[in-house]
């Protein structure tokens, strides 16, 4: 049971630092970030049901080769997560990410085929379905986002992405 608590509190503490997307070393010092996540959507304007593509790109802007961890799960890469918010600034998900769900774990060999080299000043590019990320509240069914203005933005582990408007009419 020890154990089980300790996990637990790993997760929210984890969340809670990535929430506020700052990175500290073991000094309590803040690091800056190498590595920045931009998104881009095809268009402001979707008619009710459509999927929202998001086209995202994390750049590389130190000055040393940094490395990426990036494994298609539950239909997006692991670690990334997404923010929507209505028009009174409140989120629409019950969480960031649908694996929430998962009981899946995941060791150090199972992972090392997926890390991606970025070079200095050089970027990787993929495109995501936003609704097929988060965990939406219960009043939202099959990741139907209902009419109306939201702000939304991706995260990755400890980055936090821009934002944009768009609009489900």
């Amino acid at each position: 049971m020890r154990s089980n608590i300790l996990i637990i509190c790993c997760l929210i503490l984890s969340i809670n630092s990535f929430s506020q997307n700052i990175i500290f070393n073991e000094n309590g010092k803040e690091l800056p970030k190498k590595i920045r996540l931009k998104i881009t959507t095809d268009r402001e304007s979707y008619n009710l049901g459509d999927t929202i593509w998001i086209d995202y790109t994390f750049l590389n802007v130190s000055d040393s080769t940094q490395e990426i961890l990036i494994k298609e799960y539950w239909n997006h890469p692991m670690g990334m997560t997404a923010s929507i918010l209505d028009e009174n600034d409140s989120s629409i998900c019950k969480y960031p990410t649908r694996t929430y769900y998962s009981s899946t774990l995941f060791f150090e060999k199972d992972l090392k085929d997926y890390y991606k080299s970025i070079e200095p000043n050089s970027k990787i590019t993929g495109k995501v379905a936003l609704q097929s990320i988060p965990a939406f509240k219960d009043y939202i069914e099959n990741g139907l986002i209902p009419k109306g203005k939201y702000t939304i933005g991706l995260g990755y582990y400890n980055l936090l992405s821009n934002t944009l408007e768009i609009q489900i009419k």
